[in-house]
Parts: C-alpha cells; sequence; structure tokens
C-alpha cells in the first residue's frame, strides 16, 4: 500500500512538473516583436511595383467582367484546413493564425494626388492554393452589377503579414444576405497557411479577433459570444453572431477565432448604441456583429 501511494505521488509530481513545462515552452517559443507598420502602405507600394508585377495583376475592370456570370449562393469545391481540438495559449494562437489573415488593398493610380495603396479590408485564407474569404461589401464594386467603376478603381489584390503581394483572379461565389464572398488568388507555386474552419458556438464561449482597424494593421483582441441571433429562422443566412471582441472600420472580412485557433465567425459590422438617438450623443455601447462559420461553410463543398 505505501508503495502504491509512492508512485502514486511520485505520477502527480512528475505530472504537475510537466505541464509546467509546457506551459513554459508555449510561453517561450513565441517571442515579442515590435513592428513598424508606419510605413506599410508605401512598403506594399514598392512590392506591387516591383518587378514591373503590376502589369500582370488583374484590373476591376476585368475582374468585374469575369463576376457577371457567377452564380450567388453556389457552392464551390475547397480543400480547408480541418479544425483544431487542443486549445492554444493566445499569444501562440495569433502567431499562427497571422499568415493567414490578409490585407484586401487596392492600388490607386496618380490622379489627383500621387499614386498609392489602400488598406481597406481582411481577408481570411481558407485554402492553400488561394480560395479565400471576405465580406461580400468588400467586393461590392465587383459583385454589384449597378456599380460603375471609376479610373480610381484600377486593381484590388492582398497583401500578407510576410510581405508577399497576390493578385485577386476570380470571384468564386458570394451571398448577400450573409455578406460573403469567395475570391480566388493567384498565389503561384507558394502554399499559403490556411486558417481551419471550427463549428458555430455558444453565448458566452470565448473569441479572438484578429483584423487590420484603419491604420491598426494585424490587431489582436478578446472577447465573448454575446448573442447568436436571426432574423428569418427559415433563412439561415440571416444567422449571426454577435461578440464583445472589439473591431472597427477596415476589419471586414476579418476571422473570428476560438480557443483552438480555428474560425467560428467572420466581421461584418458595427452597431452604435447612443442615449439620444437624433442628434446621436452619449456613446453607450458597440454591438458589434459577425458571419457564423456556418454560413460560410453553405458555400463550400469540401475536398478531402
Amino acid at each position: 500500500m505505501l508503495i502504491n501511494k509512492y508512485y502514486k505521488l511520485l505520477f502527480l509530481y512528475v505530472f504537475v512538473f510537466f505541464c509546467i513545462l509546457q506551459t513554459s515552452t508555449a510561453q517561450e517559443a513565441t517571442p515579442v516583436v515590435f513592428e513598424d507598420y508606419s510605413h506599410l502602405a508605401e512598403d506594399i507600394l514598392r512590392l506591387l511595383k516591383q518587378d514591373g508585377r503590376i502589369s500582370s495583376f488583374t484590373g476591376m475592370s476585368e475582374l468585374k467582367n469575369k463576376t457577371k456570370d457567377v452564380e450567388e449562393s453556389k457552392r464551390v469545391p475547397v480543400k480547408i484546413q480541418k479544425g483544431k481540438k487542443r486549445s492554444l495559449h493566445a499569444a501562440k494562437m495569433i502567431h499562427k493564425t497571422k499568415k493567414g489573415v490578409l490585407m484586401v488593398c487596392k492600388y490607386i493610380p496618380a490622379l489627383q494626388r500621387n499614386e498609392r495603396v489602400a488598406i481597406g479590408a481582411t481577408a481570411i485564407v481558407l485554402s492553400e492554393d488561394g480560395v479565400c474569404a471576405t465580406n461580400c461589401h468588400v467586393l461590392q464594386q465587383l459583385i454589384d452589377k449597378n456599380y460603375s467603376l471609376t479610373p480610381a478603381d484600377s486593381i484590388v489584390f492582398v497583401a500578407t503579414s510576410e510581405g508577399e503581394v497576390f493578385p485577386i483572379v476570380s470571384i468564386l461565389t458570394y451571398n448577400k444576405t450573409a455578406d460573403l464572398a469567395l475570391f480566388q488568388i493567384d498565389c503561384g507555386n507558394k502554399p499559403l497557411t490556411p486558417v481551419p474552419l471550427g463549428k458555430d458556438i455558444a453565448v458566452g464561449e470565448t473569441v479572438h479577433a484578429l483584423t487590420h482597424l484603419e491604420g491598426f494593421p494585424f490587431f489582436y483582441s478578446k472577447g465573448v459570444v454575446a448573442r447568436n441571433v436571426t432574423t428569418n429562422p427559415q433563412d439561415p443566412f440571416t444567422n449571426k453572431t454577435e461578440i464583445t471582441a472589439d473591431f472597427a472600420k477596415g476589419s471586414s472580412g476579418g476571422p473570428i477565432l476560438d480557443d483552438s485557433g480555428n474560425l467560428i465567425s467572420m466581421v461584418s459590422s458595427t452597431q452604435s448604441i447612443y442615449y439620444t438617438d437624433r442628434p446621436q450623443m452619449d456613446l453607450q455601447m458597440v454591438v458589434k456583429t459577425t458571419i457564423p462559420v456556418s454560413s460560410l461553410q453553405r458555400l463550400i463543398k469540401v475536398i478531402h
């Protein structure tokens, strides 16, 4: 009996020591890096013009032409990354996810001002071969048949955290009700890092956001699911997940993750609540609305 007790205690001590060691290792594996984002748009413009690659990118007029034939809500084949089960330290999760979070950029040629790049939204990598997701309203200029392009609507493309730029070559599918759009980028022979797809989660569960707030790229925030709501129980594309994690302009299309780093929803919109509606005075809170991953999955035909 004493020997059994001794071995039980020994096992317990070894187990606790192993857990502490694992936690320490996980924390040490994510170095603290102070990024300089102050010249990000200029850096992206330089990459875009490097070796004359800008001339090889598909123009918005051509993309809009091709999008006319895209059927709304059509399911498209995607080889997705399966969801993970193991919880991750938040710092490690964000470090891993960052490669799969893209900046949606627009090249604006020299008209009344100098040429420039505008970072306008966020997108999520779904497959290694370049299938990505964002909001329908982010690509509205291409999807909406009634929208007329202007001379400033030149090229729309994506940029990565690793300093690469890739052209958007086609819109694959979209759903206006859900505010979702899937598109294809040309990443050449370089496999991308997809964000794994998870499941819809319940009120009170923890969520993590990594998005490109205007002027604040790769901004992380944490919160919980506040409500899961619908405006039409007969149409699952009206389902929405409201969260408390912060996001703002520029976050559109950004990923909302669970504790394992799986995509559980996508940023869609915000609604500010004021104490006085007209005029809008005394802001009380901002409701953050996202699109549950189940809506995204309704546009995907999974390839194994």
